[in-house]
């Protein structure tokens, strides 16, 4: 998998952390980054090759959901 099917993927990314975000409000970051990571591997065949990539990208975007308010800590959906 190369650079450009990893970003076309990011709005699919992105849904896939809202959707733990919700499912999972006070659930730990560690156990939000493991659900998206499962689920990734589900679809993803060729996981094991950008796996570490993937888990940055989720840190990068929920610090930025994080900063932006998408996501609000400590206050349910």
């Amino acid at each position: 998998m190369n650079i450009f099917t990893i970003v076309s993927a990011l709005p699919q990314v992105f849904e896939i952390i809202k959707l733990v975000e919700r499912e999972l409000p006070k659930g730990s970051g560690d156990a939000k980054k493991d659900m998206y990571v499962d689920i990734l591997k589900t679809i993803i065949t060729d996981f094991q090759s950008i796996e570490a990539p993937l888990r940055k990208i989720a840190d990068v975007v929920v610090f930025y959901f994080n900063k932006t308010g998408v996501f609000t800590k400590g206050v349910d959906k």
